[in-house]
């Protein structure tokens, strides 16, 4: 696996939605998945984008927007030849998306602290085939498409939790040791299809950037901290909610969990994407839980809670502090009221 260098990754980002018509079926760009979109891809527009976030502690998909353009010509014809014999031909030139080819490639140079990310090559080396979401064919003549695929398959994800997981955080610290930002995993993606006539055609290739996190895109306002002798009572737990939690929805400025600039808090089980995320948060809590039995971080009315649970109380306070981290309720419980007793006092 070659090294990839500053300079190239800097070419690949500005060429990224500029790619020429030399091919007659262009993969034009990848196309960000948003609110603004009503979380669809669309064809046409001018956006487009070149780098991902992917935070591997809610997630293990990383869905890619793309959109195709057919610049073939229209072999159509309709109404020509003698009066009395018109002819009247069907479209061959219409291009069907059968798959998308991937490959990968990370920086393999040691960073200031000697730290490498060492991928497990039989996973990320060579081609990879993966999937296309939805029926895909784009009519000739400038006609466009937008699909979607996954970048990544199960077993590439979680090897890319370990990596992330031993380069960027320890227990009791958040220290970022390497700099994914510099040194993002590059994917390139073509889009391999055929004309209606059974002709196979591959588009162009571009790349695309992935920075990896882990537990990065929790919400500010999301836990609160009991502290080990517990609260006095009722009032200092709500008190506590109140100064800290923040009450906000459970998934803001993004479509998916853990995607992009999506920020989560313990309350987006619903938010999960199709397929999803919700079997990754379970994988998450058991395999990295700071409780005695995996099983206890694993919450089945909700999957996120167990991941935010294991997230602040394992990796975010040091081992020897015995107070605990709690999910902030979705709204702000009534006030509890003073006992009658205390109040005759």
């Amino acid at each position: 696996m070659k090294k990839i260098f500053i300079s190239v990754l800097f070419a690949v980002l500005f060429t990224g939605a500029c790619a020429e018509k030399s091919n007659l079926v262009v993969l034009d760009k990848f196309v960000p998945i948003t609110p603004q979109t009503q979380c669809n891809v669309n064809p046409g527009g001018d956006r487009y984008y070149s780098k991902g976030y992917i935070d591997l502690a809610f997630t293990g998909r990383y869905l890619l927007g793309f959109q195709i353009t057919n610049y073939m010509s229209s072999s159509q014809t309709d109404g020509t030849g003698a009066t009395d014999a018109p002819i009247s031909t069907i479209e061959t030139n219409r291009f069907m998306v059968k798959r998308a080819e991937i490959e990968y490639e990370w920086d393999m140079r040691a960073q200031a602290d000697g730290r490498r990310v060492q991928l497990t090559d039989a996973l990320w080396g060579g081609t990879k085939e993966v999937e296309i979401h939805d029926v895909v064919v784009v009519d000739p003549e400038g006609g466009q498409a937008a699909a979607y695929l996954d970048i990544f398959t199960e077993a590439q994800a979680k090897d890319l939790l370990r990596v992330v997981e031993e380069v960027t955080v320890s227990e009791g610290v958040e220290a970022p040791v390497f700099d994914w930002v510099t040194s993002p995993l590059l994917v390139s993606v073509r889009i391999i299809g055929e004309l209606s006539k059974g002709k196979k055609i591959s588009t162009n290739t571009l790349t695309f950037s992935i920075i990896p996190s882990f537990g990065t895109s929790i919400m500010s306002g999301t836990m609160y901290y009991r502290p080990w002798r517990g609260f006095e009572d009722d009032t200092e737990e709500w008190e506590t909610m109140r100064d800290t939690c923040s009450f906000s929805s459970p998934l803001v400025g993004g479509c998916f969990p853990g995607q992009d600039f999506s920020l989560i808090n313990c309350h987006a089980d619903d938010a999960a994407h199709p397929g999803s995320s919700k079997e990754w948060m379970k994988f998450v809590a058991t395999s990295r839980c700071h409780l005695d039995s995996s099983e206890d971080c694993f919450h089945p009315e909700n999957y996120t809670q167990g991941v935010m649970e294991v997230i602040f109380n394992r990796y975010r306070k040091s081992s020897d502090d015995d107070g605990y981290y709690l999910c902030c309720p979705g709204v702000l419980p009534p006030e509890p009221q003073e006992e009658e007793d205390d109040i005759l006092d």
